[in-house]
């Protein structure tokens, strides 16, 4: 851990990902979330193509099978939540108590399974906890 906050590119990182966040929740308190989320959902093909350019990398067809997979995911997720909820409506306090600490669960379960697998299985299980931490 303390290479990895030595690194400046890696701080560099770190800087642009809260960046992306605070952005986000501004985009958020000024728009409809309806309007806001499908631009949201182009953020992972795009940081894809953006990586692959700036790096130099040919990006593989898994890759890509990979982030249109998270994508339809997140609009099947977010076209399911909008069905259920009315305009104006927002989740209680009921909902916050029982979600917040169901996922947290989630998180710290799929961190905790990662680890002593193969690096691909590590891969994907925190990859999906981080899909579950920015939902």
């Amino acid at each position: 851990m303390l290479v990895v906050l030595r690194t400046p590119v890696w701080l560099l990182g770190f800087l642009a990902v809260t960046v992306g966040f605070a952005l986000q929740a501004a985009a958020l308190s000024f728009g409809a979330l309806s309007v806001v989320e499908p631009i949201l959902l182009v953020e992972l093909p795009l940081t894809l193509l953006i990586a692959g350019a700036v790096f130099r990398q040919r990006l593989h067809a898994r890759d890509w099978a990979a982030a249109l997979a998270m994508t339809a995911g997140v609009a099947i997720l977010r076209y399911a939540l909008s069905s259920t909820m009315v305009e104006g409506e927002t989740v209680t306090g009921v909902g916050w108590w029982i979600g917040l600490p169901a996922n947290t669960a989630l998180i710290a379960l799929l961190v905790a399974r990662s680890r002593g697998g193969s690096p691909r299985r590590a891969a994907a299980l925190l990859g999906v906890a981080t899909g579950s931490a920015s939902v």
